[in-house]
């Protein structure tokens, strides 16, 4: 036995309205439902998200409870723990709520003690203005 790791990684877009306007917050939601909830949330939830459901409607292809990725994840959640993310662009501090809000909800759905706590790592164009922006940031 060698007692490695074995993982999986999602390659993602942090994306932020350009401005505060609801319709820039609007466009910049409907954007990340479509590109995270077209293989992010039916592995996460079992099922494409609400906004690509309403848009694209009978053309999506439906799950059922059987083939839904669903029972893949409840199993993942309880036999290997993650380790963490890397956040390495776009606005972190925004990018890291979000992803804290998804591991809070993640551990309350499936009753996975401590998932919401998952690391959250930040990389890349690190400055004192970043560094700031994230320890004012909202904590859960």
């Amino acid at each position: 036995m060698q007692n490695g790791f074995v993982g999986f990684n999602i390659l993602t877009v942090g994306l932020a309205p350009q401005t505060n306007n609801s319709e820039d917050i609007t466009a910049t939601q409907r954007v990340q439902d479509f590109y995270h909830g077209w293989y992010l949330h039916p592995f996460i939830f079992g099922d494409y998200s609400e906004t690509m459901k309403k848009i694209v409607r009978l053309r999506l292809p439906s799950f059922t409870k059987k083939k839904s990725n669903l029972f893949m994840m409840e199993h993942l959640l309880r036999r290997y723990k993650a380790v963490g993310i890397r956040l390495d662009s776009g606005d972190l501090a925004y990018l890291s709520c979000q992803a804290r809000k998804i591991f809070c909800c993640i551990e309350k759905e499936f009753a996975v003690s401590g998932f919401g706590k998952t690391s959250i790592t930040a990389s890349n164009d690190l400055n004192e203005e970043t560094l700031d922006a994230l320890n004012k940031q909202e904590l859960f």
